[in-house]
């Protein structure tokens, strides 16, 4: 279950490539328009592109940069800065929709034919996303004075600008009763003998809030939760909290086997303490 994240390559994405015929991207709908520009423009067949975008006049620059295939586009994202001549920052990438059942039972839909969507930010926190579905597109338009949208890309992108993600949905408790469950888990399938004094010594301490344990790991600690030292010093504390909380499977069918592999009496304080969050 643990794992580190690859490092990632030196890219620079702030040379200008043209002045497409587009308009100012001072609203919305504007940038709406451009969204749209991008997508017609961009190769279903290509990779992700990174976008920045700054007015120069009555123009509008570009900088556009192909994430190269074997790069999660994510990758590019974190850890890094737009810089300040910039005014939005924004991804294309190519993909295919997947449908949920709705009730959360049964199994999910893949759509027939391809998708592209194209996320634009500008740096007062407001976007616009436009997914374009084999021609049938779907725009999605958030104002600077919203709740910021939550998700790995849309927390990079807002980091990237300088902004802050949405808080935390749960407290920290959460992510402590997670690493104590992977420390235990880790142990049991080991084949180690466990007993209740050695499950209570596999407990982590208990940081004072997200904060505090967001500085932990960018001291080194915490390898459990898979981000690195730099990563965690560029996050806030939304962004690490949706991050840290990723980065174990639903703890469900973890706590399963722990059952079948650990005596009732030594799991029960496990057991409840990741009760107490859910």
């Amino acid at each position: 279950m643990s794992s580190s994240r690859p490092h990632r390559p030196r890219v620079s994405a702030t040379t200008p490539v043209g002045e497409p015929d587009a308009p100012p991207a001072n609203s919305s709908e504007e940038l709406t328009r451009v969204a749209e520009l991008l997508i017609a423009a961009h190769d279903a067949t290509s990779g992700a592109t990174l976008v920045r975008m700054a007015h120069r006049g009555d123009d509008i620059q570009f900088g556009l940069l192909p994430v190269p295939a074997d790069l999660d586009p994510l990758d590019l994202l974190l850890c890094s800065d737009t810089p300040d001549e910039w005014e939005v920052l924004g991804m294309i990438v190519n993909g295919r929709i997947i449908d949920l059942p709705e009730d959360g039972i049964g199994e999910a839909r893949r759509r027939s034919g391809s998708s592209r969507v194209a996320v634009l930010m500008r740096r007062d926190g407001s976007s616009v996303t436009v997914l374009d579905s084999d021609g049938d597109r779907q725009v999605l338009e958030t104002s600077a004075h919203a709740m910021p949208i939550e998700g790995r890309f849309a927390d990079a992108m807002r980091r990237s600008l300088g902004l802050t993600t949405a808080p935390p949905e749960v407290g920290v408790s959460a992510a402590i009763a997670r690493v104590w469950l992977h420390r235990v888990h880790t142990v049991a399938v080991d084949g180690r003998p466990l007993d209740a004094e050695v499950v209570a010594a596999l407990r982590p301490p208990m940081p004072r809030s997200w904060g505090d344990l967001r500085q932990q790991c960018a001291d080194g600690g915490w390898a459990e939760l898979r981000c690195d030292p730099d990563l965690a010093a560029w996050m806030d504390d939304g962004m690490f909290a949706r991050w840290c909380m990723a980065a174990f499977p639903d703890p469900c069918e973890a706590l399963v086997d722990v059952g079948e592999l650990v005596p009732p009496r030594a799991a029960e304080p496990l057991a409840e303490a990741l009760a107490a969050w859910r």
